[in-house]
């Protein structure tokens, strides 16, 4: 009995792997065989109300069709290990006896009374089971059936998961698209009002903002689905620091008017220049400014310095007047894209709060070459 509870837990340890479909029906049909010293096995499961084969180790049993009246539906009808007469089985399916096999046993997958299938299980030598045994095969029967389970709500999942992606890479580029014309004929409105002072300009000027600001909700939602998917490019050149700092802050003033930003670069004449993509940099001192905002209970005013310590540059982003509920909690949440990025240039963010005070956001990056 040792000796089966033993194989049993080494089993369950199979079953725990991540596994796709196909390879967990492989794995239940091994571990079966091995378990009892049989040749073969198949499994069929529930599909529509009926019985389908799903895997075989011996592909000479897909030619043998099951009948409804026959011992596999008595078995799932039963939710019991059944051993079969031969002698009754050859008469049925001769194929059996052509095939050398000389005995048969049926195991229901199925958990808490509800089954999902059958495990059928062959030998070319004759074979008796006792009590315990078939007890032993039930309890295989019901982990076998939650590993199938376990591997199909993966596979779903995953499925799904892919379905999301190609969902959000898609309707990414279908908005950029038209935006991108938004924008262009924006500034040719601009352009052509700029000189008056009508109110016309102020409806172009708010035109551009939002185009500006959905530019900027499309790229995080691209570049968070590409980071998922592992297809994140990085295109990384030598740059400006300080000149990073304030492009961002242009878009942010830009697009959040009523917000003041003071900024002070204490890099005392020091270089500021690192090797970054540039671009995604940008998006990340714009992207951690839009978040600190949604902090402060009233318009408050963010400063932003630009440091150096200890063989790092510090960006240090404060804002006072932090609200005084759970949202500064969930302002890691809201960073995945940010932190990603920055881990990727090999620096980190640090994020320290106090309601109802202040909210101060650090990233470092290194000095030297990535």
């Amino acid at each position: 009995m040792n000796n089966i509870l033993e194989k049993i837990n080494k089993v369950a340890l199979q079953f725990l792997l991540p596994l796709t479909l196909e390879e967990t029906y492989e794995v239940i049909v091994k571990e079966a065989i091995k378990l009892i010293d049989a040749q073969h096995g198949s499994i069929f499961l529930k599909k529509n109300g009926s019985l389908k084969r799903v895997y075989t180790c011996l592909p000479a049993l897909n030619k043998i069709k099951i009948r409804h009246s026959g011992f596999i539906y008595q078995t799932l009808k039963a939710n019991k290990p059944i051993v079969p007469d031969i002698n009754e089985l050859y008469k049925v399916h001769p194929e059996f006896e052509a095939m050398g096999i000389k005995a048969i046993i049926l195991v229901p997958l199925s958990y808490e009374g509800r089954t999902i299938g059958i495990l059928t299980i062959q030998f070319k030598t004759k074979k008796y089971f006792t009590e315990n045994e078939l007890n032993f095969l039930k309890l295989f029967g019901s982990m076998a059936s939650l590993a199938i389970e376990k591997a199909q709500l993966s596979c779903e999942t995953q499925k799904a998961i892919e379905t999301r992606d190609s969902f959000i890479s898609m309707a990414s580029h279908e908005l950029k698209t038209p935006l991108t014309s938004i924008k262009g004929y924006a500034k040719l409105l601009t352009d052509k009002f700029s000189q008056y002072n009508a109110p016309e300009l102020k409806w172009i000027k708010n035109i551009n903002r939002e185009s500006l600001r959905l530019h900027n909700l499309i790229y995080e939602l691209l570049e968070t689905n590409r980071i998922k998917i592992g297809k994140q490019q990085y295109f990384f050149k030598k740059s400006s620091l300080q000149e990073i700092i304030r492009r961002s802050i242009a878009n942010f003033n830009f697009i959040y008017p009523e917000n003041q930003i003071y900024f002070e670069n204490r890099l005392e004449q020091k270089k500021d220049s690192v090797i970054c993509d540039c671009d995604k940099l940008t998006h990340v001192c714009f992207n951690l400014l839009k978040n600190l905002v949604k902090l402060s209970s009233v318009k408050s005013k963010i400063r932003v310095f630009l440091k150096y310590e200890a063989l790092d540059f510090l960006i240090e982003m404060i804002i006072e007047n932090t609200k005084k509920n759970k949202r500064n909690h969930k302002l890691r949440d809201d960073l995945f894209l940010a932190e990603n990025i920055i881990k990727k240039h090999h620096g980190s963010i640090r994020i320290k709060s106090k309601i109802g005070e202040k909210t101060i956001i650090e990233v470092r990056l290194p000095k030297v070459k990535i």
